[in-house]
């Protein structure tokens, strides 16, 4: 839990070192489904660093040795960040698959942060297939469920997502509102990253 939360707060390196520490617990203790999660975590927090070849590294990993009784939750996740990998590869088509099932697993769970995450990487995976109505939709809905529970954070990503799905519909007055709007969030939230991004 340090470990993740550490990489939450973009402190990676530490936190990568916390989690390799937990899973070496895991694995002494013969617990394949917390191996599993920690893989995954660290995966995380390796695309977070831009380390995207150990973060794809590390999902191979967890997906020949997940057990085949993983937790909803637990599965939900590896399949978002299955589906991030592949997408990071450019292998589009699995990454949608896996993202699709970690939308479904995740979503009758509650599992907010797993859902949206999810469908904010299925948004520009639709896009990159040729598939932009699509993407608009699933950005859509984003938009309209980070509103719902308050979550500004994931609204301003859905928010700039989906400007590159109006650019190529060619839509310039909803990608400029989309672009104010986010701006707007931004900076009232004191998101600076996103606004340095802007």
């Amino acid at each position: 839990a340090r470990g993740e939360a550490r990489g939450m707060l973009t402190h990676y390196e530490a936190g990568r070192a916390d989690v390799v520490a937990a899973r070496a617990l895991a694995e002494a203790a013969g617990d394949a489904t917390a191996v599993t999660e920690l893989l995954v975590a660290e995966a995380a927090i390796c695309d977070f660093s831009a380390l995207v070849d150990e973060s794809a590294r590390l999902i191979d990993r967890a997906l020949a040795t997940a057990p085949p009784d993983l937790p909803a939750r637990v599965q939900a996740r590896l399949d978002n960040w299955h589906g991030v990998a592949r997408a990071r590869q450019g292998r589009l088509a699995e990454a949608r698959v896996a993202l699709e099932a970690a939308i479904a697993r995740a979503e009758p769970l509650g599992e907010h942060a797993i859902a949206i995450g999810s469908m904010l990487m299925l948004g520009g995976v639709l896009r990159r297939q040729g598939e932009p109505e699509h993407g608009r939709d699933v950005l859509g809905r984003v938009i309209a469920l980070c509103e719902q529970v308050g979550d500004h954070f994931h609204l301003v990503s859905g928010l700039f997502n989906r400007i590159n799905v109006w650019r190529v519909l060619g839509r310039r007055a909803e990608a400029e509102a989309d672009a104010a709007r986010a701006i707007d969030v931004a900076n009232r939230m004191g998101f600076d990253h996103f606004e340095l991004w802007s």
